[in-house]
């Protein structure tokens, strides 16, 4: 009866945390360059029953009992979001693996949101304010009024001259980034992309997550908790009167 109790409190841990991880995926349906996360779950080892029986001193096999579920690792989907075409000069989206570097205020991070903007300074930055950094991890000075035209390979020319070139970084293992907060990744050992990733101009790169898949996860993920902490209730009335009734007997 206990051991049902908590088959059924770990299922309803792990539907509270990948209920957290849909909903933070639902809310950057509209986030470009978002990546969704999912959840890896792991089950607990299988409890092998035995019926007992007079000329069977070792039981007699009946099946096992699960003893539920955990959260292994929150993973983050490296399938890559649709395109959408902008016409907008400042707006870059990335056609393939690689990052973008970004300076914040807790150092480099690295990020694939492309919509882009030139701060009230002149300087190339994201949509979160912290600005874009080269190839050779400096800032990207365009100045007022600029009206850029960046290659392929990501070097930046205004007015004529060729100013800057983005600097693209890709991960030996994309599965290990860590999120930061805005659409940023924490920064690992990165390598140059050495012309894997091309940069679209004109475009942006749209969250991979599915509003209809991510409405149907929440869905169905309620209905297996509402399950678990119904059957959770049931034995623990099971247990009470196990307790109160058949005790007084």
């Amino acid at each position: 009866m206990i051991r049902g109790l908590f088959s059924s409190a770990s299922g309803l841990l792990v539907g509270m945390s990948r209920q957290d991880v849909w909903a933070n995926n639902l809310a950057n349906a509209q986030t470009p360059g978002y990546r969704q996360d999912e959840v890896a779950l792991r089950s607990f080892p299988e409890t092998l029953l035995r019926r007992f029986e007079a000329n069977s001193p070792r039981g007699v096999p009946i099946g096992t009992i699960g003893q539920g579920a955990d959260v292994a690792a929150v993973l983050t989907s490296d399938m890559p979001g649709r395109y959408v075409q902008t016409d907008n000069p400042l707006d870059v989206a990335l056609d393939g693996e690689a990052f973008f570097a970004v300076d914040t205020a807790a150092g480099v991070s690295y990020t694939r949101q492309g919509r882009l903007h030139v701060d009230p300074a002149g300087y190339l930055s994201v949509a979160t304010g912290d600005r874009l950094l080269d190839i050779d991890g400096g800032m990207i000075l365009l100045g007022d009024n600029a009206q850029p035209v960046i290659s392929s390979d990501g070097r930046i020319n205004n007015g004529g001259v060729e100013v800057a070139q983005i600097g693209l970084w890709r991960f030996a293992d994309v599965a290990a980034l860590r999120k930061q907060g805005n659409n940023y990744y924490a920064p690992l050992a990165a390598l140059p992309s050495e012309g894997e990733t091309l940069i679209r101009q004109g475009s942006v790169e749209l969250p991979n997550t599915d509003l209809v898949t991510a409405m149907t996860e929440m869905i169905a993920i309620l209905r297996a908790y509402e399950a678990s902490q119904k059957a959770m209730q049931a034995q623990d009335e099971t247990l009470g009167k196990a307790v109160n009734e058949v005790g007084r007997v």
